[in-house]
């Protein structure tokens, strides 16, 4: 939920191009959300890698 909202408040990127794009671009792997968010960030890990 916390996450679906920050994106439709942030339309200029979506959650795809986020993951595929950026985090995995910058950890060199898979990438998920973690389970804590921020209220204005969206935050990935990708296995030691916190983005």
């Amino acid at each position: 939920m916390q996450i679906a909202r920050f994106f439709q408040q942030n339309k200029s990127v979506t959650q795809e191009q986020c993951d595929a794009e950026e985090a995995r671009r910058l950890t060199n792997q898979s990438v998920t959300a973690t389970p804590s968010q921020g209220g204005t960030s969206y935050t990935v890990e990708g296995r030691h890698v916190v983005v």
